[in-house]
């Protein structure tokens, strides 16, 4: 229970690490290693960060109830950890550019950063979605089922 509480109350960068490394345990459910029961530490870090997603005394709400800043947190979250799930998932992108180096190196850093970067926005779309949705008790799994989803 502590280590609930103790992910829950994080902010800042450590919250960003958090969400970055379970996204990059969650790679382990991918080949080579077929970890499938990996996939769930970054489904439960995330549940635990979005509760931990509460505005810190913004004014500023939506018509539905949420505020902006734990939309923006939501946001900061799934961009972090599906950045860690990407860069871990897809490091094998790397190496294709690595057969002719010579003439394709210079594209290591797109492929094994810059597409990561641009895809982890689908999970930050998604858990937004997933905290404007959210409720307490059993029902914020299928907020969060509904928004990875959606996205």
């Amino acid at each position: 229970m502590q280590l609930v509480h103790a992910i829950t109350l994080l902010f800042g960068w450590r919250r960003r690490t958090i969400a970055f490394v379970s996204g990059a345990i969650g790679a382990l459910a991918l080949a080579p290693f077929d970890f499938f029961p990996a996939i769930a530490v970054p489904l439960v870090v995330a549940v635990w960060l979005l509760d931990g997603a509460v505005s810190r005394g913004s004014k500023a709400r939506l018509s539905i109830g949420v505020d902006r800043a734990s939309l923006v947190e939501a946001a900061d979250i799934g961009w972090a950890l599906g950045f860690g799930y990407f860069v871990a998932g897809l490091w094998w992108l790397g190496a294709a550019f690595l057969v002719e180096a010579d003439q394709f190196a210079w594209a290591l850093p797109l492929g094994v950063v810059g597409l990561p970067a641009i895809l982890a926005f689908f999970t930050a779309f998604g858990l937004v979605l997933a905290r404007s949705l959210w409720m307490p008790g059993p029902a914020r799994i299928l907020a969060l089922t509904v928004g990875l989803g959606a996205s």
